[in-house]
């Protein structure tokens, strides 16, 4: 059991998913301001996801320039690191409707932690489709094996002596960050069903021994957009993980800065950088603006998570604000 726990985290949490999403989710052609309009035609019917049918050129559409809001962005993390408030910060913004998209550092390297429980979720989600009873299986928690410490520790945590079924582990897992939920899960993920989201997701272990900052926010961010097309699960499964996603109780970060009445599907990540004074804090999500969704995948490097918590939500609020302006 030791050994397939330790299987399963090594090669879903700490290598190699951030070379696959780079491999196949290359987005190094797509302009800021595109060449062509063009309008992504989508299927409607859903809350959280919008399905990619074809994309096609709009006549009189036109691209949106967001460099002003890159400048900005660029010039307050630029600020921060003299104010020694910040190490450094990585942004990534794309419009859904006709792909616009612009980054800031977003090639940098950065531990992902917590945020690789996302793609713990679709696993198990990807299961459900070939056999949906996955998600029904029950697991007890003793109590006994406390997972990894947490500096957001999670509001509702598991019961000692309580069973849960896999989906209700996967809401709290994504929902409030739940270590201890991911350690069952874990559990109850074979070797079979890591082989095959491997396979499924062409990830390799060839990444093991690298350095532990080796996720670009631009590469974690397209897991979204995967999630938002409905391109690797299934629609429903889809529409599934966004509305975990959608009910996050990390209420700082993204959130922080939108509307309370507007929704966001997202997932944070927070890491203390071993023998140095150095932490993480990174919040990745799909901001539901009431004209036009937005994906925003922010990472930050620096010594205080309220002061990182905060420069997120400042860089959330600017690009919310910009963006309104806009549309």
């Amino acid at each position: 059991m030791i050994k397939k726990i330790a299987i399963i985290f090594i090669v879903i949490l700490s290598f190699g998913l951030g070379l696959f999403v780079e491999k196949n989710f290359d987005t190094s052609q797509v302009s800021v301001i595109p060449d062509l309009a063009s309008e992504n035609v989508r299927l409607g019917g859903y809350k959280y996801v919008s399905p990619l049918l074809e994309c096609e050129q709009v006549e009189g559409l036109g691209g949106v320039n967001f460099n002003s809001l890159e400048s900005e962005i660029d010039s307050y993390i630029e600020s921060k690191k003299a104010q020694k408030d910040l190490e450094n910060a990585a942004v990534y913004f794309r419009q859904f409707r006709n792909g616009a998209w612009f980054g800031v550092n977003e090639r940098e390297g950065y531990a992902p932690a917590s945020l690789l429980k996302v793609p713990i979720m679709m696993a198990y989600l990807k299961e459900s489709e070939d056999d949906d009873a996955i998600l029904s299986e029950v697991i007890k928690f003793s109590g006994e094996n406390k997972a990894l410490d947490q500096e957001f520790d999670p509001q509702e945590g598991l019961v000692k002596g309580e069973s849960y079924t896999n989906l209700e582990l996967l809401e709290k897992l994504i929902k409030y960050s739940d270590n201890d939920a991911l350690y069952l899960l874990a559990q109850n993920l074979d070797e079979y069903k890591v082989s095959k989201l491997m396979e499924d997701l062409g990830i390799s272990s060839q990444g093991i021994g690298v350095a532990e900052d080796y996720m670009s926010v631009r590469s974690y961010a397209s897991l979204f957009r995967v999630l938002y097309n409905a391109s690797y699960l299934s629609k429903e499964n889809s529409e599934k993980a966004l509305s975990f996603l959608a009910n996050s109780a990390f209420s700082n970060g993204l959130r922080s800065g939108v509307p309370e009445n507007i929704e966001i599907a997202h997932k944070f990540g927070q890491r203390d950088i071993v023998g140095e004074d150095l932490k993480q804090l990174h919040d990745c999500g799909i901001i539901y603006h009431p004209n036009k969704p937005y994906l925003l995948c922010i990472m930050t490097r620096g010594y205080d998570y309220d002061v990182l918590s905060g420069i997120i939500g400042e860089i959330s609020k600017k690009t919310y604000d910009t963006y309104s302006r806009v549309y």
